[in-house]
């Protein structure tokens, strides 16, 4: 009785309005749940894109990696060995070539993860030993911890570690003799020093953050921390990793930590973007740059040589079967009038709410053809 109450308020003094449109699209009326959900693509598909200028003839290619894979490790190796492009650009530094070029017999991922500890320590960035220092270390070190347990991550691949994708890429450069542009590792020292000043990382504000969040996050972070936790980082990178898993990562990055995600993707963006321009070579590019910034890189590319993709206009009726509808709301005319025979009783609206056309919600357009 409270509910009816409280609902009734609610309501009172609202007014209804028709929709402006004759022809509306009924959601409830033929719909699935394949035409609803966005479909996942190939691991070689979605980590890969091409952008060209017709104008000046400048082409990018963009390989977007997560460190762990062999699959798309050969994939750019193949590419930049056909192509042959005048830059290649890897988020890498000098530190890590200096390691890799003696690994030349490394065919794999996990033979790259056994000399992990030398190239973490050819890119180890120095902060100082001061008590400022500490606290940060200390802050940042629950932080990961937080969100290995949260994410469930496997510790079998770390995947802003440079891996073997990079290393093929550095070695065809090398043959092609393109330039290379070693744009920094994604843990770099500018982004320790962003996160250092950044006082607004503070676990415990981000703990409380992730208890607030809604029922549905919940579930979607314990499906991502059963893929992960069943089928480890690189089974899970190269199945589920698309386009639109990149786009729920940030999402939730967004949510939880939002100051921490826009130094690691925003601004991490615009530095490799910058860099490219500044130091590119030629017409055409290669990066290979991990894969929360493909879509960074390739939107400013295109605003910088002012490139717009306007797609065919949507029209909104061209795929909806019209003699289809008009069949169901004939036949529901027919049932209502039947009824009607049948009891006597008047019928109190036309309105049907599960067709895609109503007469009383239209009445703004029908009274004209009525009027004359």
């Amino acid at each position: 009785k409270g509910k009816r109450k409280r609902r009734k308020k609610n309501l009172r003094g609202t007014k209804m309005y028709a929709s402006k449109t004759p022809l509306v699209r009924n959601p409830t009326l033929r719909s699935s749940l394949f035409n609803r959900v966005a479909n996942r693509e190939h691991v070689l598909k979605s980590t890969y894109r091409q952008v060209k200028d017709s104008a000046t003839g400048a082409e990018l290619h963009i390989l977007g990696t997560m460190n762990c894979s062999n699959l798309t490790a050969r994939r750019t190796r193949h590419l930049i060995r056909d192509i042959k492009p005048d830059t290649v650009v890897v988020q890498s530094d000098e530190g890590f070539w200096d390691v890799a070029k003696h690994l030349d017999f490394v065919e794999s991922q996990e033979e790259m993860n056994v000399y992990k500890d030398l190239i973490d320590e050819s890119g180890r960035v120095g902060l100082g030993n001061n008590l400022r220092t500490f606290f940060f270390r200390v802050k940042w070190g629950i932080l990961k911890s937080f969100l290995n347990i949260l994410v469930g991550n496997t510790y079998d691949h770390n995947v802003l570690r440079p891996g073997l994708e990079v290393k093929y890429a550095l070695e065809e450069a090398q043959k092609a003799g393109s330039k290379v542009i070693n744009v920094g590792r994604e843990l770099d020292s500018a982004t320790y020093e962003k996160l250092f000043y950044e006082k607004r990382m503070d676990p415990i504000n981000i703990i409380f953050r992730s208890l607030w969040l809604n029922v549905y996050w919940y579930r979607e972070i314990m499906d991502n921390r059963r893929l992960l936790l069943s089928s480890g980082v690189r089974n899970y990178t190269e199945s589920v990793m698309d386009n639109h898993r990149i786009a729920w990562w940030k999402a939730f990055g967004e949510n939880l930590l939002p100051y921490v995600k826009r130094v690691f993707v925003e601004n991490r963006d615009e530095e490799i973007f910058y860099q490219l321009i500044r130091e590119q070579e030629g017409k055409v590019t290669v990066a290979v740059v991990n894969q929360h910034h493909m879509e960074g890189l390739e939107e400013a590319w295109k605003h910088y040589h002012g490139i717009r993709e306007i797609g065919a206009p949507i029209d909104p009726t061209g795929d909806m079967n019209i003699s289809e509808g008009v069949d169901y709301v004939n036949l529901s005319n027919a049932r209502r009038n039947y009824v009607k025979d049948i009891s006597g009783i008047s019928t109190s609206s036309l309105s049907n709410y599960v067709t895609a056309y109503s007469m009383e919600t239209n009445f703004h357009y029908t009274h004209r053809f009525a009027d004359g």
